[in-house]
């Protein structure tokens, strides 16, 4: 009994550490501040990654993708620079030339690790900013040890927003308001600098980030991250929007080939009335609500999957059935539910649970209390079936419908 209470107390304590913390609801912060405006939070979380943790998701990083680059001087340092490649049993591998590697770090390089995955410790993160946002997102890692006379960076804007979560040690970033706004993954603002300047006015924003601390920069806003001549850790988290263009393509190439004013040609002579029936079908089909959330429907079910553990012992094991009731539950959605009485898509599954009132009530529990531990879970609902409740949840999760740790 005494280790049991242990263990929950060690859960919870886990928990509340990992947590991110905004001072304002989501709702809040995405009518507010998303996709319009820098969003701050002093000790915004407590940080729990060691130096030896850091090292390896390093070392698992696949270092010679380009998704991993060594930053130095302003720009990415070729693979030769500081990996070597070799024989391994029949099989090539790669690995740091170590002294090539601590040589650019001295001389303030910064490592940047893209698209994490499989690392549960930033994971944790990167779920509670995708719910935050209620936006899928990438991962990544930023380490340096330069002075602000060496900074391997310049200024520029993001084509995603991100949320900067510091790690270890300071780091100075200054952001200028945009004067591009909503840039598209093609509009790199490396790449146009000849139509496009950093401003030179004063910065909407100058801070130093601490440990805990959280800074939100939409996409389109000049930043330009500085080190503070100490060791700097810091986690980007980027999240990707669903752009008005994917809806158009989506519409042009799914639904608009059934009419004949999109199949019709086009030739220099055709008049501009046969253009006005096109664009009027094109406006008729966009402003379509049902066809707006189809389209949301099934760019959920094609584009996003959660990256949780497999719970294999618990799942994969014949003599057990049940989810242990102290797990907390949670669904796999990265979206906000707008209609729960309805379906849900999780794990590209699409779930119709308008005729299971049980299995939406049970669902609609967990959404509404995410962590929420079975044992609890079966005190709120008490007029269902225990044993019932239990067989539902293991199957869910073994659809990956829920997740539970």
């Amino acid at each position: 009994m005494i280790s049991q209470i242990l263990y929950f107390k060690t859960l919870y304590f886990l928990r509340i550490i990992f947590m991110i913390k905004l001072d304002i609801s989501p709702d809040k912060f995405r009518n507010e501040f998303q996709s319009k405006k820098p969003f701050l939070v002093r000790n915004s979380f407590v940080p729990q990654i060691t130096d030896q943790q850091i090292d390896e998701v390093v070392l698992r990083a696949d270092i010679i993708q380009d998704d991993f680059k060594l930053n130095f001087e302003g720009k990415v340092l070729p693979k030769n620079k500081y990996v070597e490649s070799f024989q391994d049993v029949g099989k090539i591998r790669h690995r740091f030339i170590k002294a090539a590697l601590v040589d650019y770090m001295r001389r303030g390089a910064t490592l940047i690790a893209n698209k994490l995955y499989n690392e549960p410790l930033i994971y944790n993160y990167h779920k509670q900013i995708e719910e935050i946002a209620n936006r899928p997102a990438l991962s990544s890692l930023y380490i340096s040890y330069g002075n602000e006379d060496d900074s391997s960076f310049r200024a520029h804007w993001d084509t995603r927003d991100v949320f900067v979560l510091q790690l270890v040690g300071r780091k100075k970033w200054i952001l200028y308001e945009p004067n591009f706004e909503y840039p598209l993954p093609s509009q790199q603002s490396k790449d146009m600098e000849h139509v496009v300047k950093c401003p030179t006015t004063e910065p909407y924003m100058d801070v130093i980030l601490e440990e805990g601390d959280l800074l939100y920069v939409p996409r389109g806003w000049w930043h330009d991250p500085v080190p503070c001549g100490e060791r700097t850790v810091h986690l980007s988290v980027g999240t990707y929007a669903i752009y008005r263009n994917d809806y158009l393509h989506w519409i042009i190439q799914n639904i608009l080939p059934s009419y004949p004013e999109a199949r019709m040609h086009l030739d220099s002579y055709n008049s501009i009335d046969d253009l006005t029936a096109y664009a009027n079908l094109i406006h008729e089909k966009l402003t379509d609500p049902e066809l707006l959330r189809n389209f949301h429907r099934i760019h959920a079910v094609e584009h996003y999957r959660t990256n949780d553990t497999l719970n294999l012992n618990s799942l994969c094991d014949p003599n057990i059935e049940e989810i242990p009731e102290e797990k907390s539950l949670y669904i796999n959605l990265f979206h906000c539910v707008e209609d729960l009485e309805k379906d849900i898509i999780a794990n590209g599954t699409f779930l119709k649970i308008e005729s299971r009132p049980e299995m939406r009530k049970v669902l609609q529990c967990i959404l509404d209390h995410k962590g929420i531990s079975t044992d609890t879970l079966l005190k709120k609902i008490p007029n269902l079936d225990k044993k019932y409740i239990k067989n539902m949840l293991f199957k869910l999760a073994c659809f990956d419908i829920i997740r539970f740790d």
